[in-house]
């Protein structure tokens, strides 16, 4: 998606004005909705993550409405409940994030280990290792690679941002993505994401990954909290298209990479 230069100017000038409010603990605080932005919300933490890295550490939960203003312009509004208001704490916790992973990339990933085997091998060691939590009262750190990495229990946004920080390390290209859960014959795919009974939604959160393969590098889902199974790492959810992951859940997906079919739809063909 191209984005006008009006667009830069909104994106940056929203971003620097949310990262104020986070910074002084409001709890309430807003961005102008995708459409004028072309950013998904998982995008807009994403950014925020960018311009100062504490920002998972900062947020033990949030829910999101939209509202419009006389010209027709839609934004969020982000209710904001955070972990705690000491930075000395939240730097402490990315430390303990930071020094966890460089722990882990050596035991997992090795210098000439194909890409899909270092994906695979971090969503296993991540199911077999955390717990899904999805009460924020207990584990503050639910939304955030601490609650996963350090506390071992955490939600779809812990995974996502764990997944996240493993393949930064391993230098597989990775993207949070998240939207909401779709119901087929009458019933969610799964249990596993957040339901906000005021808003009446539902918000997940999962990864996309670059492979190399022998067409080059080529992006496909994964979802370790959905592909969680028993401690163990089912493949369900393990390097899929768009049409797949479609039937339970919607992404702005102009806003993403393309998944597409494998040609011949034979994967062990173009991974290395």
């Amino acid at each position: 998606m191209s984005v006008s230069l009006e667009q830069q100017i909104l994106i940056t000038k929203s971003a620097l004005n949310m990262l104020t409010d986070i910074h002084n603990f409001k709890g309430r605080t807003s961005f102008p909705h995708f459409n004028r932005t072309g950013l998904s919300e998982a995008q807009v933490f994403a950014l925020l993550a960018g311009l100062d890295s504490l920002i998972p550490y900062y947020i033990r939960n949030y829910t999101t409405t939209t509202t419009a203003d006389e010209h027709g312009n839609w934004s969020w509004t982000f209710l904001i409940e955070y972990t705690g208001n000491d930075r000395t704490e939240l730097i402490s916790c990315q430390n303990a994030v930071t020094q966890s992973v460089s722990f882990l990339a050596p035991q997992l990933f090795k210098e000439k280990m194909p890409d899909y085997v270092r994906v695979y091998r971090a969503c296993a060691f991540l199911a077999g290792s955390v717990s899904y939590e999805n009460c924020p009262e207990s584990n503050p750190h639910l939304h955030n690679a601490y609650g996963a990495l350090i506390k071992g229990s955490c939600g779809c946004q812990g995974y996502a941002l764990a997944l996240k920080l493993l393949m930064d390390a391993a230098g597989v290209p990775c993207i949070v993505i998240s939207g909401p859960v779709l119901k087929e014959a009458g019933a969610y795919a799964c249990s596993r994401f957040d339901y906000d009974v005021r808003t009446k939604t539902t918000r997940h959160y999962w990864n996309l990954v670059g492979i190399e393969t022998t067409a080059g590098i080529r992006y496909f889902h994964v979802d370790v909290c959905w592909g969680q199974k028993e401690k163990e790492f089912d493949l369900t959810y393990f390097l899929k298209d768009d049409y797949f992951m479609q039937k339970s859940r919607k992404w702005d997906y102009e806003s993403y990479p393309a998944c597409k079919v494998l040609p011949g739809n034979d994967m062990e063909k173009l991974l290395r």
